[in-house]
């Protein structure tokens, strides 16, 4: 078996751009954890100023769009 890099013609254009969306949602999945590091938490002495809408958004958020970039992440890159 020859191993080697797949020629250009070979290439499917759609599942790179698919793999392009998946990397863009990654980042902007991860745009909070970069907002709020974890010196911040309340664990660190800090009083928790989020209110329970808060909470509901950050859980929807996680349900519905964090998790979807995940699984097309993994699925297309192995």
């Amino acid at each position: 078996m020859k191993v080697a890099p797949v020629a250009e013609g070979e290439r499917i254009r759609q599942i790179d751009g698919i793999r392009g969306f998946a990397l863009l949602g990654i980042l902007l999945v991860n745009m909070p954890s970069f907002l709020y590091p974890i010196m911040f938490l309340p664990d660190a002495g800090l009083v928790n100023t989020h209110s329970e809408m808060d909470g509901w958004i950050r859980l929807l958020f996680n349900m519905f769009v964090q998790t979807k970039f995940y699984t097309i992440f993994s699925f297309l890159f192995g």
